[in-house]
């Protein structure tokens, strides 16, 4: 059997932490009985000297714990992952991974857990929900913690075939524990009022299927102005403003940004080169298409 997990984009701009749309960019395991005990990974994909193929790596380390969690004897398997998705640029390359482990450990437990149970332990083990909500069930996810011992809730709606998804990769990078550091314990009212009014405008255009998106449903006080100003050419980019553009936000932690477009989506990617051009950082693109599926089991070829 081989399993395919997307790549997801988190935060949405004012939807820190809350939500995250799946896309067509995926990390594909495939598992394979052997006949001497333990686990043998090989990895096929970007950055290969920074996936680890010992007890550190993620998909193994997520794997054990849910062969643990749900009662499945020791596994001995040979994986195989081949992974599109660039690691550490804000594209969650850590929930695929961490999504791929549980589902492949669940999948040697005498009783099935359910969607809520592997999806919880999930977002256990990554430590934030929306990136493992949307790896696992595809589109626009929207989550949150529903208490201790509750798991998670989650809803879903259907992202457009015709909306594309432009993903511009500065040649500088900010790590993820870094970029989280800057954020405040506090945030004032004001800020907190303004983002929860964006947060509802996008949530209600997506769920409504209508996908009218403006670029102001993703404008942010919470997160973006404090790590933009580590990775220089971001705020440019979010300052961005076109036509055919229907919004422009930081890509989970970053320092990927991305665009929002319906049809063409030529003008962004030059957007974009001319906005971290202005700082004298190169970047690269990517322009994706959404994912609605998630995480999907198929026979092997």
């Amino acid at each position: 059997m081989r399993l395919r997990v997307p790549a997801t984009s988190a935060n949405l701009g004012c939807a820190f932490d809350a939500a995250a749309i799946a896309l067509r960019l995926h990390l594909e395991v495939a598992a394979t009985k052997r006949s001497r005990k333990g686990l043998a990974l090989r990895y096929f994909g970007p950055q290969r000297e920074q996936v680890s193929l010992g007890a550190e790596n993620l998909l193994l380390r997520a794997l054990l714990a849910a062969a643990d969690r749900f009662g499945a004897e020791a596994p001995s398997l040979d994986l195989e992952v081949r992974s599109q998705i660039p690691i550490g640029v804000g594209l969650g390359s850590s929930a695929a991974a961490i999504v791929a482990g549980v589902e492949v450990g669940a999948s040697l437990a005498p009783t099935p857990p359910d969607a809520v149970e592997k999806l919880s332990l999930a977002a256990e083990l990554d430590g934030h929900p929306d990136n493992v909500a949307a790896a696992t069930l595809g589109g626009f996810v929207v989550v949150a913690g529903a208490g201790p011992g509750s798991g998670l809730r989650t809803a879903k709606a259907r992202l457009d075939e015709d909306l594309h998804f432009v993903v511009a990769m500065p040649s500088r990078g900010v790590a993820t524990a870094k970029s989280r550091l800057v954020l405040p314990a506090t945030y004032s009212r004001e800020d907190v009022v303004h983002n929860l009014q964006r947060v509802a405008l996008l949530v209600a255009s997506a769920f409504s299927g209508d996908f009218s998106f403006l670029p102001e449903f993703f404008d942010d006080r919470l997160h973006q102005p404090l790590r933009a100003r580590e990775i220089p050419g971001v705020a440019e980019c979010l300052r961005i403003r076109h036509p055919k553009l229907l919004g422009v936000y930081l890509s989970g932690s970053g320092s990927a940004v991305l665009a929002i477009t319906r049809g063409s989506p030529d003008i962004a990617p030059m957007l974009f080169r001319e906005a971290f051009a202005s700082r004298g950082v190169e970047c690269s693109t990517l322009c994706l298409g959404p994912d609605n599926a998630g995480a999907v089991w198929s026979a092997e070829e």
